[in-house]
């Protein structure tokens, strides 16, 4: 189940909010469907990822020997060597596929270590795209997995919001206001498919269900992007102008609470 979700995830971000932006490929990448074996010493530290009888173990060791990371999974990927964090510093981003899935951030200094860790129910992935010569770490909120709102939108895609991570101070943090130019290119996508007659339709409850189905993914994607980029009044403005009345109090109050106890508030835990 969590590689189906993550497979429907990536299709939804490819044809979304990845748009105009570039993903970092793997590295070095294991699952249980072909034999793994790959060493690489990254500055410091040497990274060995290796299948055995069906299962991916990561370990990482400093060249002096010292062990930071050994961990075994079904599925484990290991990112390229990038830039990271405030201040930069070379690192690579290691996840390991579970339920949940587990990111570790290790530096690469002269003393490698494990920057930070993080837990969430959706899959990670590194893309640059909004601010430049800048990669951030990048999810889609977990609060939101199998929740009843979003069963009736499932055949048009994941509609997730998405969240940009960085690392300041030791401690990931939330960026994604700064991705407001990034999000505002698929809001501007998504407006141009709205056609008034589609928005009528919603508000009134009238149409196919499929039609008003489709009709609230997009306006979710919307509502999500203003909500996450820092902007509550805006997603606001798009719930009053385009639910119906007795649904709109309903709609914010859920989105808002959903993202305050989502993946933004375990972040300095």
């Amino acid at each position: 189940m969590v590689q189906i979700q993550r497979t429907i995830l990536l299709i939804s971000l490819l044809f979304g909010i990845n748009a105009g932006a570039k993903t970092l490929p793997y590295k070095m990448s294991c699952d249980i469907s072909k034999p793994y074996h790959r060493v690489e010493q990254l500055h410091q530290a040497v990274i060995t990822v290796s299948r055995n009888n069906n299962i991916c173990r990561v370990s990482v060791e400093s060249t002096t020997g010292e062990s930071l990371l050994d961990e075994s999974a079904y599925g484990i990927q290991v990112s390229q060597v990038i830039p990271f964090g405030q201040p930069l510093q070379d690192s690579i981003v290691i996840q390991i596929d579970g339920n949940p899935d587990t990111v570790y951030v290790v530096s690469l200094g002269r003393h490698p270590s494990i920057s930070a860790t993080i837990k969430n129910g959706y899959g990670f992935w590194l893309q640059d795209g909004c601010t430049p010569k800048r990669w951030y770490l990048w999810t889609a909120d977990a609060a939101f997995q199998n929740d009843p709102e979003l069963i009736d939108i499932y055949h048009f895609g994941l509609i997730v919001p998405e969240v940009a991570l960085d690392l300041a101070n030791g401690k990931l943090v939330d960026v994604t206001p700064l991705c407001k130019p990034l999000f505002d290119s698929r809001i501007a996508q998504i407006k141009k498919q709205l056609l008034p007659k589609r928005l009528s339709q919603f508000k009134k409850r009238v149409g196919s269900t499929e039609s008003r189905n489709r009709t609230k993914g997009e306006l979710l994607s919307i509502a999500f992007a203003y909500l996450y980029t820092g902007r509550s009044n805006e997603a606001r403005k798009v719930v009053e102008d385009f639910w119906p009345n007795d649904k709109r109090d309903e709609i914010f109050n859920w989105m808002s609470h959903k993202r305050a106890k989502g993946i933004t508030s375990n972040l300095s835990q």
